[in-house]
């Protein structure tokens, strides 16, 4: 059963982060390859809306033993959306 008080009761008590800005997630891992969380990264924009980069410092979603992330390039030179 949710009720009202059930669906607020987090968000008033401060015990959910809501993250307004948009973006960017990679997967973390730890020392054995085993997936630990996510690594997010504000996208910073313009006041015009354009995309400017990713910010300097990101924020981890997931376990503290997370100490890689890694990036591979396409194969078929594609950028997926």
């Amino acid at each position: 059963m949710n009720t009202g008080i059930n669906s607020r009761y987090p968000t008033v008590n401060g015990l959910l982060r809501v993250n307004p800005t948009p973006s960017a997630a990679w997967p973390v891992f730890d020392a054995h390859g085993k997936a630990q969380g996510m690594m997010l990264y504000d996208i910073l924009r313009s006041d015009e809306g354009h995309l400017q980069g990713l910010a300097a410092k990101g924020r981890l979603l997931g376990s503290d033993q997370a100490q890689l992330m890694v990036f591979k390039g396409s194969q078929k030179r594609v950028i997926a959306c």
